[in-house]
């Protein structure tokens, strides 16, 4: 069975992906990022069917760096990269103005897909 890390992998690590909205949960120390469309590495190309929004949800995070240029008023994702390490996962996050990255240490990446033509979001994996 696929993880949410193997799905946001085969999502070419949300290369393009436009984020709509981050918020931060003390709670929980999780971040969500609201992509557009989780499908825009793909836009273009035959197989793109149209857009999807989604979610990202980096859960139990134990350390944030955020390293930025200068601010143009939208945040673009020019990858996300995870790796494991010990009892949690590295996560880095590259933003297209170049300069700019966020890295992170959290315990759980949890993503989810909605439906094309749906205003309800799936989760693709578990």
């Amino acid at each position: 069975m696929d993880t949410d890390i193997d799905l946001l992998r085969r999502l070419g690590g949300l290369h393009d992906a436009r984020v709509e909205e981050i918020v931060w949960r003390k709670a929980d120390r999780s971040l969500r990022l609201t992509i557009a469309d989780m499908f825009s590495h793909v836009a273009g190309l035959p197989e793109y069917a149209g857009p999807a929004s989604g979610t990202v949800i980096f859960v139990g995070i134990d350390g944030l760096a955020v390293e930025t240029a200068l601010f143009k008023g939208a945040f673009r994702i020019s990858g996300i990269d995870v790796d494991t390490r010990g009892d949690g996962l590295e996560v880095r996050i590259g933003l297209s103005e170049p300069g700019s990255v966020v890295r992170l240490l959290c315990r759980e990446i949890r993503v989810t897909v909605a439906r094309r033509g749906d205003n309800t979001e799936h989760t693709q994996s578990h």
